[in-house]
């Protein structure tokens, strides 16, 4: 298991996936080592198993917020945009501290050149709730740049950098 790890760290998903897999017979019980294995076959490009497979754990635990936002990412990865936001949807009610499904809503909404006011809205709400975290400006910013809002961006960007002075794609993006 240790060893797929790695390679799924690596980007090696595929020979990831195939480890998981062959350790399903000792540890098939294992929550765990099945969604690895999801995440694996997700990352290797084979998103119809990733999918059935992040259904099933759903089967078994409706409230699995790892396999609601992996089917979520395979979703939008493939199209299936509205499925996905919903999913996120899901997380968000059943945990309204879940910021990290409410930005990543509004990625895919500023992804997909629509709902950009909500999509601002909600960022800037995960702003506010994660004041340690920079992600939620760096992804606004990044929004607002794509839109031409130079000065807006610029704004959250900074937030992004005071919230982590050593994150460099908030320093990067500031000095575009």
């Amino acid at each position: 298991v240790i060893q797929a790890e790695l390679l799924m760290l690596g980007d090696e998903c595929k020979n990831a996936a195939n480890l998981f897999r062959k350790s399903w017979d000792r540890l098939g019980g294992n929550a765990t080592v099945r969604m690895y294995w999801a995440d694996s076959m997700a990352c290797a490009g084979q998103h119809r198993a990733a999918l059935s497979a992040y259904d099933e754990m759903l089967q078994y635990a409706a409230k699995y917020p790892h396999a609601l936002f992996s089917r979520a990412m395979v979703r939008f990865r493939i199209g299936q945009s509205e499925p996905a936001r919903s999913d996120l949807r899901r997380i968000t009610q059943e945990d309204p501290k879940a910021t990290w499904a409410q930005m990543m809503r509004a990625v895919f909404a500023m992804n997909e050149g629509h709902h950009l006011e909500d999509a601002e809205k909600d960022l800037r709400q995960a702003i506010k709730e994660t004041d340690d975290d920079p992600t939620p400006a760096l992804a606004l910013g990044a929004g607002l740049l794509a839109q031409g809002r130079d000065a807006d961006a610029v704004d959250a960007l900074k937030i992004a950098h005071k919230y982590d002075a050593h994150e460099i794609r908030s320093g990067l993006m500031l000095a575009v």
